[in-house]
């Protein structure tokens, strides 16, 4: 599990064990107050046999009452804890999917992935400012190949990181989506299946690209070598045209 996740799933664990202990609180004091203290002594008058049967029928009408509150009490406590679970971990909360992933797992069997360094939630600083100058650089050689200013080893190095980039995800995602396709929401798992579809798609179409911009570099280099030819055959035709002015003015 990510860091980022586990703080959220904490967080929302603590919020809702407070509230369920303050909601048990309020309720042990409701119920506290229902319960006559043991040494309250009851002074019971006495009834006259026509009174003794509706004395009776009226304690028990209290009594029915007194549980019938005490009840209430308890059902509201249960709805009102149900209520705040529900409020703070909606069933689609991935954070209770997230949290059956052993994502340190993941992470231990494959350390070198690219995943980690590119792709997974963080709230590192110092790992976002590393990745906008990861992109920063690759997007820098990209730029160059497109322009045909890009040297034969910055397109061969550009495409074989994009190669692993892609490599990598995907069997990131395959580990994850086999051990947890069962526990991640049907979005997630989804999102995962996309994400590595688009990555095969990348790795079937790298070795056109990087055919195309080898040929294109080498299209390049051809017309440069044909202009520097140009050059040198206009400066050459320049010079003897140069000397043969001269040759003309010291025999006049």
């Amino acid at each position: 599990m990510t860091k980022q996740i586990k703080k959220i799933y904490i967080s929302k664990a603590i919020l809702l064990t407070t509230s369920i202990l303050a909601i048990l609180s309020i309720y042990i004091f409701n119920t506290n107050q229902l319960i006559e203290p043991l040494n309250k002594l009851r002074i019971t008058p006495k009834m006259s046999n026509e009174q003794a049967p509706n004395a009776l029928a009226n304690q028990q009408a209290l009594a029915t009452y007194n549980t019938v509150e005490d009840n209430e009490i308890v059902d509201e406590s249960i709805l009102s804890i149900d209520a705040l679970r529900k409020m703070l971990f909606p069933e689609d909360d991935v954070a209770w999917a997230w949290a059956k992933v052993d994502i340190d797992r993941l992470q231990t069997e494959m350390p070198d992935n690219l995943y980690w360094q590119l792709a997974a939630p963080t709230s590192d600083t110092w790992l976002l400012e590393h990745r906008k100058e990861i992109k920063a650089h690759w997007d820098n050689v990209y730029g160059q190949i497109l322009s045909n200013k890009a040297s034969e080893k910055q397109i061969r190095d550009y495409y074989a990181h994009q190669h692993q980039v892609s490599t990598d995800y995907v069997v990131f995602a395959t580990q994850l989506l086999n051990r947890h396709i069962k526990d991640l929401p049907e979005r997630d798992v989804s999102f995962q299946k996309l994400a590595r579809n688009l990555h095969l798609s990348r790795l079937e179409a790298i070795p056109q690209k990087l055919s195309n911009a080898m040929e294109l570099r080498t299209r390049q280099e051809e017309r440069q070598l044909a202009w520097l030819a140009d050059k040198e055959a206009f400066e050459e035709a320049l010079r003897v045209e140069k000397e043969n002015s001269e040759k003309l003015l010291k025999r006049s």
